[in-house]
């Protein structure tokens, strides 16, 4: 039963993580679509990025672990091994 709680409660974590990852997508996106000549907000804007692709990481690999723990064995990290992520584009087209 506590493992079921455990368990619950991490995937709400993940999904959190998930959605707070998609926000900072978005806001970035934004970003990238202005004409900012600030270098102290584009410092800030390429802290935000770096942070948000480890982010990614993270929420791909304990994903990765999870799924390894329950034995699928047959599901692969979205992020890590996708070329078509959008955040990888976004890093790519930076």
């Amino acid at each position: 039963m506590a493992e079921e709680t455990k368990t619950e409660s991490v995937d709400e974590m993940l999904q959190t993580l998930q959605l707070l990852l998609l926000r900072v997508h978005v806001i970035l996106e934004a970003a990238d679509g202005r004409s900012i000549t600030s270098q102290a907000m584009l410092q800030q804007l390429n802290i935000l990025r770096k942070e948000m692709y480890r982010g990614y990481y993270v929420l791909d690999s304990f994903r990765g672990n999870q799924d390894k723990a329950k034995g699928d064995n047959n599901v692969r990290p979205s992020f890590t091994l996708s070329k078509f992520s959008p955040a990888k584009r976004l890093f790519l087209s930076s």
